[in-house]
């Protein structure tokens, strides 16, 4: 199973990104890239790879014990990373509790024995850039947005981590949350 840690957005946030994608629709077209579907937008905390069935359960309850406060995140700037043919929504500035709440994460799955992030290393040369993937598959960057004065910031209240399972059989990439009580 390929699995991530991610915060998932609440639905008000939810429909504003795909809100947001929506206005950017014809810029992500002529950069020849393609909108994430909405129920896959999520803000990557940690990205686990491929792990076996029997450690799913025990992570997703480890998970479920790790207690946030809840804090809000306003997503208010576009980005690309050319390398990825990526278009992203992020903040402008990382709130303090964000850093914490991926730092917990990271310090959960080193208690676990796992390493994440091996994709994406916190380091000099790849620091921590949260953001939401809002279009893939772009044939050039599309250059950054600031927000208009006042009318595009989105603000996301941010409850707990969830861990997700990534399955890209069939060609679409669709994510699920993994239930600590359920799963697999």
């Amino acid at each position: 199973m390929r699995l991530f840690i991610a915060l998932w957005p609440d639905p008000a946030a939810r429909a504003a990104l795909a809100g947001l994608q929506r206005r950017l629709g014809d810029e992500i077209a002529r950069a020849g890239g393609w909108p994430v579907p909405a129920e896959n937008l999520h803000l990557t905390l940690a990205f686990l790879g491929e792990m076996p069935k029997a450690r799913v359960a025990p992570l997703a309850a480890s998970l479920a014990s790790l207690r946030v406060e809840p804090f809000a995140i306003e997503i208010e700037r576009t980005g690309s990373f050319p390398a990825s043919q990526v278009l992203w929504a992020g903040p402008t500035r990382v709130p303090p509790e964000l850093d914490r709440t991926r730092r917990r994460v990271l310090l959960l799955l080193s208690r676990a024995g796992l390493t994440g992030d091996a994709e994406h290393p916190d380091s000099p040369d790849h620091p921590f850039v949260p953001h939401i993937t809002l279009a893939r598959g772009l044939a050039r960057p599309l250059a950054p947005a600031a927000p208009p004065p006042v009318s595009w910031c989105i603000r996301w209240f941010v409850q707990v981590p969830r861990l997700v399972c990534s399955d890209g059989s069939g060609g679409a990439r669709s994510y699920r949350l993994v239930d600590p009580c359920c799963d697999p």
